[in-house]
């Protein structure tokens, strides 16, 4: 709990973050660059067969205005990092 109340801080538009906790000594993490990379091509495919591309776009762009998600620059995109594989979730 202590590590939590160490690590949080009130965002301006008065989200909160809250870093993960990590073990020190332990592995990093795998990339999974290339596995999420490869997911990513086949959801946009499977979005655009069925129509809803344009929709779960709108979704990423909202939450980007809304700074719930934040774009990498090119230049971080090149140190060590984790990918999550992503996958669409369509509600009708």
């Amino acid at each position: 709990m202590e590590y939590f109340q160490k690590s949080t801080t009130r965002l301006p538009a008065g989200r909160f973050e809250v870093s993960l906790p990590w073990i020190e000594g332990h592995p990093a993490l795998p990339s999974h660059e290339d596995t999420s990379l490869r997911r990513l091509v086949s959801a946009t495919r499977k979005l655009e067969s069925f129509g809803h591309f344009d929709d779960y776009q709108k979704v990423f762009d909202d939450w980007l205005v809304n700074g719930i998600i934040e774009e990498v620059p090119k230049h971080e995109t090149d140190n060590s990092g984790h990918y999550l594989p992503h996958r669409a979730v369509i509600k009708e």
